[in-house]
């Protein structure tokens, strides 16, 4: 870069930099002013990093979680890139193998070096982007992880900064993710075999937890009402349609508390739900995590007092759909859509069984 370049560009972070830290200046350019990114409605993280990927000329990812499906949905941004490194652990065996077979897919057609974590004295936790651009890099830190919620619809706090090669901040994070390869291996397929089967027979690490008072909402009230006057006249099913975002898994785990039933099952399309599903039964119920299973691909977790599987299409209507269960087991389905019709079996109530049955829709 010449240097009549390099002093328009110095000169133009200068500007952006103290308009997004010291003082807010609505004539600066705006190319390398820090921002933060929690999602909002047409800034997203995922939106970010798409749009980095399409014009950087290297990237480096170093996050402890990434996900099969956030993983496919980047594919194609991937492939535009030309070329970078993601770094990845094991951590609570959060990643699935077949996320693991999804940055292998990475590794063979994007050009992408993929590395695990393995220093096992310690735990890793870091949620960091960096992307090249010419004589600049742009730095994404904060609490995104590589997954869907992550990158879209979950509330998140990522600030990004603009570095040019000789500044000290990006000499730091350079030396930090060259410390991360070394500690790091390379994804392989026989690491992905022996992963997979360590995978499916981990034991889970036991997690007491105190429950919570949650104070339900309005139309957890009114819902929880219906359901108690529901029972009260001996009905099995039930169904509640509310929009999204208003509550509906603590409006579940707050009937279930109240019920206090012997089992329970949880059914819902993706295992992502499912496992934001378990930690909010678990802050509401409180108790052993062990009691809270997992019935997925990779996990068959049938012991457990309360049991959470996918759910599958109805086999007429393609929708999602609560099925008859076991009596005595007080049954969950939970859908992400609030507009899905409720199939006709569940549309009403019925008598004629001691099981407590109630379906999220």
């Amino acid at each position: 870069m010449q240097h009549d370049e390099t002093s328009e560009l110095e000169e133009a972070m200068l500007t952006d930099i103290t308009s997004g830290l010291i003082r807010a200046d609505d004539d600066a350019p705006g190319t390398y002013t820090p921002r933060l990114i929690s999602n909002r409605r047409g800034s997203t993280m995922g939106d970010a990093l798409r749009g980095e990927l399409r014009d950087c000329d290297d990237f480096a990812m170093s996050v402890a979680f990434v996900s099969e499906n956030a993983l496919k949905g980047m594919y194609q941004s991937f492939l535009d890139a030309d070329g970078g490194t993601i770094i990845t652990s094991t951590k609570n065996d959060f990643n699935s193998p077949a996320a693991f077979r999804e940055l292998r897919k990475l590794q063979e057609y994007a050009d992408v070096d993929v590395r695990v974590w393995q220093d096992s004295g310690t735990d890793f936790h870091p949620k960091g982007y960096l992307f090249t651009h010419d004589d600049v890099a742009n730095l994404y830190v904060g609490s995104s992880n590589l997954t869907c919620s992550a990158l879209g619809s979950q509330r998140e706090w990522n600030l990004r900064v603009a570095a040019t090669d000789g500044s000290e901040l990006l000499g730091q994070v350079r030396t930090e993710l060259g410390t991360q390869l070394r500690e790091s291996v390379e994804l392989t397929d026989d690491w992905i075999v022996q992963y997979e089967q360590q995978f499916e027979c981990a034991p889970r690490q036991a997690v007491q937890a105190q429950p919570r008072q949650i104070a339900p909402n309005a139309m957890q009230d009114e819902a929880l009402a219906n359901l108690a006057k529901l029972r009260a006249r001996g009905a099995r099913k039930a169904i509640v349609i509310s929009a999204t975002g208003t509550g509906k898994t603590i409006l579940s785990a707050l009937d279930v508390r109240a019920l206090n039933p012997r089992r329970m099952l949880y059914v819902a399309n993706r295992t992502e739900i499912l496992k934001a599903a378990r930690a909010s039964y678990l802050r509401v119920l409180g108790g052993d995590e062990r009691d809270f299973g997992l019935v997925t691909g990779a996990s068959k977790e049938t012991d457990a007092r309360f049991v959470s599987p996918p759910s599958t299409p109805c086999v007429r209507t393609g929708r999602v759909c609560c099925t008859t269960w076991t009596p005595r087991i007080s049954t969950t389905c939970s859908s992400t859509k609030s507009t899905m019709p409720a199939p006709p079996a569940t549309a009403r109530s019925s008598t004629g069984s001691t099981a407590s049955a109630s379906c999220w829709a």
